[in-house]
């Protein structure tokens, strides 16, 4: 009758640590499985998101600004297009300048148009107008960058006379 007793806990103490350990793994394992599909998701989009600048050159009527022609040819939509990172500097590295974004353009932010829609679809191309400080204005050798949200890169050197 021993025998009977110590397998009967012994069945009672694995049952309840085969319990214990999936109530306890099972929110460990799913949460490890959304954060891989979350990662493969991201993965996917900055694979098939692409940008490339095509034109950079100063503003025909006002010479403290600059027009850039940036067009997506990745695969995917680049959203929101006013997340992105923009950055002109000389092209000796000596001034560098990141403006802020701003829907109505102004002094040293940029803009983009057309402004809606508010991504930049594959195959589409936008216009960016940069208004430049003072002290870029006088260089004539510059870099501009441009970093979409999810970090794609590409840079343009231009000169201004």
């Amino acid at each position: 009758m021993d025998k009977v007793i110590v397998t009967a806990l012994l069945v009672v103490a694995g049952v309840t640590a085969a319990g214990v350990a999936v109530a306890t793994l099972t929110p460990v394992m799913t949460k490890s499985s959304s954060a891989v599909v979350d990662k493969a998701k991201d993965t996917s989009e900055k694979i098939g998101t692409d940008v490339k600048i095509i034109m950079v050159h100063p503003n025909a009527t006002d010479n403290d600004k600059i027009q850039a022609f940036v067009k997506n040819v990745g695969s995917v939509n680049i959203v929101p297009i006013s997340e992105s990172n923009l950055y002109v500097e000389n092209a000796d590295g000596s001034t560098f300048y990141a403006p802020p974004y701003n829907v109505a353009g102004g002094d040293n932010t940029w803009q983009f148009t057309p402004a809606t829609p508010l991504y930049l679809g594959p195959g589409e191309t936008i216009t960016i107008e940069v208004d430049l400080p003072a002290d870029l204005i006088a260089t004539n050798s510059y870099v501009f960058t441009y970093i979409t949200p999810n970090a794609i890169t590409d840079i343009f050197p231009f000169g201004k006379k």
